[in-house]
């Protein structure tokens, strides 16, 4: 006796098989990533296109393709984007996150991205190749607040050392005259001259750095499945010249 299929049944189960068939055998894993809304040029809100953005935006998202992650960008305020990642409301920080000894009683890290440093500023009008901070004798001496500790300088060859908060601010100290030289960080700088906002001032190459820091993604401590899968994906990218690019970009490279 022949079976007659019942028309809605037999619907449903075309239905669910082409479901299986077409149902990636891994689906995308999502991630929240918490962007730091000021801290350029890592991450920043860029209010006039209402994006995220940054050389840790830019890389997040390329390391998110190459290992399949669905990102959610999360714009969050810098004060509060560690307890963020803490407390599980974001899976990793984009941010200018530095890697210390502090911070890694708290959280996790990635691999290092980027490895910052103290930079020399001066005008273009000054040809000089200053080596080091003994070059600098009887210059009135600019410093970013935190980037070299006085205790390291020879203190007594400069008439005058004069504290800023932060890179922009000792550059146009330099611009207006209050300073003859400057010391910030080297991403900062190079990203001000990249985006030709100091045109009047030059990094000097022959300067060599004495203080290093390294900046990192955030991750939680007890998430080493993601944290192992951020790795491999910025290896990979590292490895294709991906990174280099971004950094170029973002003028710290």
């Amino acid at each position: 006796m022949a079976t007659t299929k019942h028309p809605i049944l037999w619907a449903g189960i075309v239905v669910a098989l082409w479901a299986l068939a077409t149902t990636p055998a891994s689906a995308q894993q999502t991630v929240r990533v918490g962007v730091a809304t000021i801290g350029a040029p890592f991450s920043f809100h860029d209010d006039a296109t209402n994006r995220d953005q940054g050389l840790m935006v830019d890389l997040i998202n390329e390391i998110g393709k190459t290992a399949n992650l669905k990102l959610q960008l999360q714009p969050t305020a810098y004060a509060s984007i560690l307890q963020a990642l803490i407390t599980s409301k974001i899976d990793v920080i984009a941010a200018t996150l530095p890697v210390t000894p502090q911070l890694k009683m708290q959280i996790g890290y990635s691999q290092t991205v980027y490895t910052d440093y103290d930079a020399l500023i001066v005008t273009k009008s000054d040809s000089t190749q200053y080596a080091t901070y003994d070059d600098l004798k009887g210059k009135v001496l600019g410093l970013q607040k935190g980037i070299v500790p006085l205790t390291s300088l020879h203190t007594d060859l400069y008439p005058k050392i004069r504290i800023y908060d932060g890179g922009p601010d000792v550059m146009r100290a330099l611009v207006a005259g209050d300073i003859d030289v400057a010391v910030a960080n080297r991403s900062i700088v190079g990203y001000q001259l990249k985006i030709g906002a100091f045109p009047t001032l030059q990094l000097v190459p022959s300067f060599k750095p004495t203080t290093f820091g390294d900046i990192a993604f955030g991750l939680r401590k007890d998430d080493a499945r993601l944290t192992g899968i951020v790795d491999d994906a910025l290896s990979k990218v590292r490895a294709a010249g991906t990174l280099q690019t971004i950094l170029e970009k973002w003028g710290v490279q």
